[in-house]
């Protein structure tokens, strides 16, 4: 790819990234035709973006609610359960990095993080 070979853009797996951007901006996908608009085609690093955003404006909520708030946030109007799967590898990858906490079926987000 052009972009990448003169550093312009970056490739992270199947994903194209402006070189300055660390965080993706969640974009809402409503408008999109359906066979554009599967979370499949969504950068893993969005769809963290949109769970820690979702349970940071509650402070708290259940990792059900953080799953369909980050669906909705995204612009899936309902997370059929192959999405709610790639929905909850992001979250537990949002826990493993010390981003969010799960207690029981509690997601909150980690103080300081």
């Amino acid at each position: 790819m052009h972009g990448v070979r003169q550093s312009k853009l970056l490739l992270k797996g199947d994903i194209v990234w402006h070189p300055d951007m660390e965080t993706p901006e969640v974009r809402d996908r409503s408008g999109l035709e359906a066979n554009a608009k599967k979370l499949e085609l969504v950068a893993p690093e969005e769809i963290r973006a949109a769970i820690e955003n979702e349970v940071k404006r509650s402070f708290s909520m259940t990792v059900e609610d953080a799953a369909v708030n980050a669906g909705r946030a995204l612009g899936f109007q309902r997370v059929t359960s192959q999405a709610r799967a790639l929905l909850d590898v992001q979250l537990e990858h949002l826990v493993k990095d010390g981003v969010l906490t799960i207690r029981g079926d509690i997601v909150s987000p980690v103080v300081g993080a």
